[in-house]
């Protein structure tokens, strides 16, 4: 450890702005949790069974359990909003939604095809964020009709991919 002069200026702490010390606003971290509560997975239990125990949807155990998918495990505990909580939960976010969505429109397919060709299908790049349903239901075809044109064995599709799609 370093000794620092007197007339050294760090061993002073006359140049420290002073602080005002607050008491935090709650210490004993309680929330009333009417309107909440906590559920244990059963062996064989689903999401989409929790769910429906509850009167609310998969989408909102996911959101509010922060889940990427359905699968649980058993004992795993899950957070549940039952009555007016999942209520307003639901109305809140359904209305953040509508107001994110009022000013976008669809955005139309691009379709690319050669010239002269005669062919029975069109050819379309997957976009950031579509999904084979998408895709499918904006060309007014099944998923199953653009799997087997393009040979695919899964609904995974990526960004900057081209499908081809069956002419209706």
């Amino acid at each position: 450890m370093a000794v620092l002069a007197d007339n050294d200026p760090r061993a002073s702490t006359g140049y420290v702005p002073q602080r005002t010390l607050a008491i935090p606003a709650s210490l004993d971290g309680h929330s009333d949790a009417e309107g909440r509560l906590t559920v244990r997975v059963q062996r064989g239990q689903t999401l989409d069974m929790i769910a429906a125990e509850h009167g609310v949807t998969a989408d909102d155990l996911r959101r509010w359990n922060h889940l990427d998918s359905s699968r649980l495990r058993r004992g795993q505990r899950l957070k549940v909003r039952v009555g007016e909580a999942a209520v307003e939960d639901t109305a809140a976010r359904d209305s953040i939604e509508v107001a994110k969505l009022a000013h976008l429109r669809m955005p139309q397919p691009r379709h690319h095809r050669r010239r002269g060709s005669h062919s029975s299908h069109i050819a379309v790049t997957v976009r950031d964020g579509d999904t084979l349903a998408q895709i499918a239901q904006r060309n007014n075809v099944s998923v199953a009709q653009i799997k087997r044109l393009n040979g695919l064995t899964s609904n995974q599709v990526r960004s900057g991919q081209r499908l081809r799609i069956p002419k209706t």
